[in-house]
């Protein structure tokens, strides 16, 4: 059997594919059934919903599908609604993560683990992750394994891909003033921000510096303020580089994490910035040596140097 289209569902920004159709409990209660027809044996159902979890609660926000006379829409289902609350849900969603463990034409594909997703009449009522290599079911802080999962993502984009995950977000915060924002620039260095003349910069180079500002701005909106800061001007200055200005605003703390051919480049240039310390040599054990009053104490939130070890070294 043909992989089937999964639905969609937004949760924390995140558009997440789910192995559930949470419709079908819905059409349970039909007397007559709404009938769809597939176009292509991906979508055996005919139809792909689009689904948002908004304060705890369930919604189907969009649907796309095909019947005997042609394409249909949310509106085929629920006229004249825009999103519709899954009262009528009740059950898991899983959302599968990680590799593929198992696939055949013959079953469905298996994933290495899955978010499981409880509800209750449309109310989210646990979340839980199932890992199918070790075969346990725990709770899960999913706030914590969600920025996990968003600083992966940003991590693996392109810089393309970047600035449309931004962008997108800040034309949400802008609304009807996005091109007025879009206006709003620095003037000239603040604290925690330098100006950077890229103009001798190689394009490899100033592609480099650009991605590594905009993952971190990124880093910063999704996952460290939680959508609760946005730096307008930054980002702006970032496009301004893009579109042939000569010079780029950085965020001075971020740099600590651009690739050591841009912080050496950097350096040449005589800019100061926080920078992470050099790994020292590792003892007998294994474990790094650290002074239990440096930053990294700071990160791990222990002074213990196994557990400041497994921080450093996993630093990505």
């Amino acid at each position: 059997m043909t992989a089937q289209t999964p639905e969609v569902l937004i949760y924390k920004n995140l558009h997440l594919n789910i192995d559930c159709e949470p419709l079908q409990q819905y059409f349970q209660t039909f007397i007559n059934l709404p009938v769809f027809t597939f176009n292509d044996t991906d979508c055996y159902r005919g139809y792909k919903g689009k689904w948002e979890i908004k304060e705890n609660k369930l919604y189907i926000i969009d649907l796309n599908g095909h019947t005997s006379k042609g394409y249909v829409n949310l509106n085929y289902l629920f006229p004249q609604k825009k999103e519709v609350f899954a009262d009528w849900f009740s059950g898991v969603i899983n959302i599968p993560q990680g590799e593929v463990l198992e696939y055949s034409r013959l079953t469905p594909i298996s994933y290495e683990k899955y978010i499981v997703l409880t509800f209750e009449n449309g109310v989210l009522v646990k979340e839980q992750l199932r890992d199918n290599k070790a075969n346990f079911l725990n709770p899960l802080n999913f706030t914590s394994y969600l920025d996990e999962f968003v600083k992966k993502e940003i991590n693996n984009s392109s810089l393309l891909e970047l600035i449309e995950m931004f962008n997108n977000e800040f034309k949400i915060f802008a609304g009807e003033n996005y091109a007025d924002f879009r206006k709003i620039n620095f003037e000239k260095e603040t604290i925690g921000n330098v100006k950077i003349d890229i103009s001798n910069w190689s394009a490899t180079e100033k592609d480099q510096l650009l991605t590594a500002a905009l993952k971190g701005l990124n880093i910063y909106y999704f996952v460290i303020t939680n959508e609760k800061s946005f730096p307008v001007s930054n980002f702006n200055s970032i496009m301004n580089a893009i579109n042939g200005e000569q010079f780029v605003f950085v965020n001075t703390k971020s740099i600590k994490w651009f690739p050591n051919d841009i912080k050496n480049k950097l350096k040449i240039q005589k800019l100061n910035f926080p920078d992470f310390p050099s790994k020292n040599p590792k003892n007998s054990l294994g474990i790094t040596n650290y002074n239990a009053s440096n930053w990294l104490s700071e990160a791990s939130g222990t002074d213990d140097p196994e557990i400041m070890n497994d921080v450093y070294w996993n630093i990505d």
